[in-house]
């Protein structure tokens, strides 16, 4: 048994370097894409971002070279591009990792393939907050886009509260919490977010069809916020979620078992619940609002990576699914910076459902009844 342990152990080690790495290597791969046109240029890419870490140092250590920062800048190409895609392929990377981690954690808590953050109204509800605040800001929303987050977390926690509380009040009558219930209730929830977010859109053409692309732009993940307040609300909401559900990740595999077999064991189901849906949606909001709707991850990744790996333990789901969830991110945005419609770059999330959508249905055809 000591001698399978050990291989197990061993063999885990090698899967989390393997998944690591191809993170890296696809992270390092898209800062060599421009982000005003198709480009791909690696050698002027790390020559920019080499020369931004110069100046870096050279201004946090009050060094000469940062008096020559802008003759530096001029003699480089594009170099304000390549730190901005540096930026949105950091916010890329971390939200797509974040979704999927909040999507392990509902699957595994709730026992349930089809147990998301973005079923329970998540996604409605950040599109719902956009269009009310530029409904609301219509000449000044632009300019004032980190207040979009306060509308979006309030939508968003409407429509889960509501979600949430169907599954306790349904609970009543069976004597513990009803997942499915809360599902089905979700499902009603997000198609009623979504017609008020198609009556208001037709409300903000009216007002200036420019708000309509704004919109537009942002819910499907085209526009990333790369300014520095957005930027630390971003890492600061991540970090508050993504610790948390780190800290518990032992715990988690108790949640799968039955209330009284999990109390037996020292783990309070209900608390566990409470925190890793709590983290789970922090994160969903947090991603949505930056890179737009791509809930379908939350759903697809997990299930995906626990049929690859042949087993269900959350520690592996967790870390593999984040490292898939911030490389699919990485693929699809290297994707859309090399195809252009109109003008304009191919919608990210529309990238996203095409690589994992095949991905989710082989696996589910293949893990029948798995769900944990």
């Amino acid at each position: 048994m000591r001698t399978d342990d050990g291989l197990n152990k061993k063999k885990g080690r090698h899967l989390y370097f393997v998944c690591a790495l191809i993170l890296i290597v696809m992270f390092l791969i898209s800062l060599c894409f421009r982000t005003s046109e198709p480009g791909f240029e690696p050698v002027r890419s790390a020559s920019n971002l080499w020369a931004g870490l110069r100046i870096g140092l050279a201004e946090l250590f009050n060094q000469p070279l940062a008096l020559d920062k802008f003759d530096i800048i001029r003699d480089h190409d594009f170099y304000y591009e390549t730190i901005s895609r540096l930026k949105e392929s950091i916010v890329t990377c971390i939200a797509g990792m974040a979704v999927c981690a909040g999507g392990a954690a509902f699957q595994t808590m709730f026992r349930n393939p089809l147990a998301s953050p973005n079923i329970l109204g998540i996604s409605a509800g950040v599109n719902l907050g956009t269009i009310m605040f530029l409904y609301l800001f219509p000449t000044t929303a632009m300019g004032m886009l980190t207040r979009r987050y306060i509308y979006c977390y309030i939508s968003a926690a409407v429509l889960v509260g509501i979600t949430m509380l169907s599954g306790k009040i349904a609970g009543r009558r069976l004597g513990r919490f009803s997942v499915q219930d809360m599902l089905v209730v979700g499902a009603i929830i997000s198609q009623f977010g979504n017609v008020i977010v198609m009556y208001f859109q037709f409300k903000l053409e009216d007002i200036d069809a420019n708000l309509l692309t704004s919109y537009q732009e942002l819910s499907m993940g085209i526009y990333v916020l790369t300014d520095l307040k957005s930027i630390l609300i971003f890492l600061i909401s991540m970090a508050a979620s993504i610790l948390p559900m780190y800290l518990i990740r032992y715990r988690m595999n108790a949640s799968v078992l039955d209330d009284s077999e999990a109390r037996s064991m020292g783990v309070r189901p209900d608390r566990l619940r409470a925190v890793g849906m709590v983290c789970g949606a922090v994160m969903a909001v947090t991603a949505l609002v930056e890179c737009g709707d791509m809930g379908i991850m939350s759903m697809a990744i997990p299930p995906v990576v626990r049929y690859l790996s042949r087993g269900a333990d959350f520690r592996k789901v967790m870390f593999v699914s984040m490292c898939a969830g911030g490389t699919i991110m990485l693929l699809a945005r290297s994707i859309c910076s090399m195809i252009y419609v109109a003008g304009m770059a191919l919608p990210i999330n529309f990238a996203v459902s095409l690589i994992v959508l095949p991905m989710f249905v082989i696996a589910l055809s293949k893990q029948r009844g798995v769900y944990a």
